[in-house]
């Protein structure tokens, strides 16, 4: 069993689940169901647990009882390879020395009843407990459920802190760019691979909420003449800039915050303006690349034009 948590770094608590039957075959997961035990001593915790809603699994309906302990039962989803997961909505649980035990029930097997089964809880027996009694029945399939059962107490199988705020979890600020318009004027024989500018947003929300990434969109600009590092906002040309196809280059930089969808990611935009300065780069052309020719009868009049030429 592989059980990575990871608690609070985007605003949620994940918890993966592998499962593997005899042989290294991935379950049925029509027939394999995994519940997941969340539980603390500390009577605050049950408000905590009640408040939390789950983004990939469900709460099941569990009857029975518990006591000297307070939390309840997620039910995790099969997400594909034998790997199940329960993932809370933002904000979760904020809480430290959270218990988390498992129960792991199949509908198959010497143990399946019509009405009921026991299934073992992956935690630890062994005294001094942690926690006390638990009879719970947890619902499978149909009218099918799993008793999970423990007289004298049980310990965690493993514990995990929480700590992340409640309004840690909110996106609440847009981002804000250090100028209103980025603009500037450069050579048409500008080297390709100069910075252009350097641009830069800050937002206030705390976390993932104010971590910033950049885009850039040039509806005036041929696709790639700039380009804009994601992270560090900094705007190179990475083609040549010609005055005489474009005097003008514009686009549009966004700033995206990173949060939780609570309400969402808020993005900002900003102008980039780059004006080009002619250069001298080009000889004349004439009209007809390969000479003039005329032919004139030897008394033509001094004063009358042989020929033009354009360039």
């Amino acid at each position: 069993t592989a059980l990575p948590i990871c608690a609070g770094s985007d605003c949620r608590i994940t918890i993966n689940v592998t499962l593997y039957d005899k042989g290294d075959v991935v379950p049925d997961e029509r027939q394999t169901f995994l519940f997941v035990d969340i539980a603390h001593t500390n009577s605050s915790f049950q408000a905590e647990f009640d408040s939390t809603t789950l983004e990939t699994g469900n709460i099941p309906s569990v009857t029975g009882s518990r006591s000297g302990l307070y939390g309840g039962w997620w039910k995790a989803k099969h997400i594909g390879n034998g790997v199940y997961q329960a993932r809370t909505n933002p904000p979760p649980i904020a809480f430290k020395n959270i218990g988390l035990s498992l129960v792991v029930a199949t509908l198959d097997g010497i143990l399946n009843y019509t009405t009921g089964r026991s299934s073992p809880l992956f935690g630890s027996l062994t005294a001094p407990f942690q926690y006390a009694k638990l009879d719970n029945n947890l619902p499978l399939s149909g009218n099918q459920v799993a008793n999970v059962f423990s007289s004298n107490g049980y310990n965690p199988l493993k514990t995990f802190d929480s700590t992340i705020k409640a309004i840690d979890c909110f996106n609440n600020h847009n981002p804000v760019f250090k100028e209103n318009v980025y603009e500037d004027r450069w050579p048409e024989s500008l080297r390709v691979g100069t910075i252009l500018f350097n641009i830069s947003a800050t937002d206030a929300d705390p976390l993932a909420s104010g971590r910033i990434r950049f885009s850039i969109s040039t509806p005036t600009v041929t696709p790639g003449t700039i380009i804009i590092d994601p992270i560090t906002g900094t705007v190179t040309l990475k083609k040549s800039l010609d005055f005489e196809t474009t005097a003008r280059y514009s686009a549009v930089v966004s700033a995206i915050d990173q949060g939780p969808h609570i309400p969402g990611r808020r993005t900002t935009t900003v102008a980039v303006i780059i004006d080009v300065d002619e250069e001298n780069d080009n000889a004349p052309i004439f009209t007809e690349p390969f000479g003039y020719n005329e032919t004139i009868s030897e008394d033509h009049d001094i004063a009358t034009p042989v020929i033009t030429v354009r360039a």
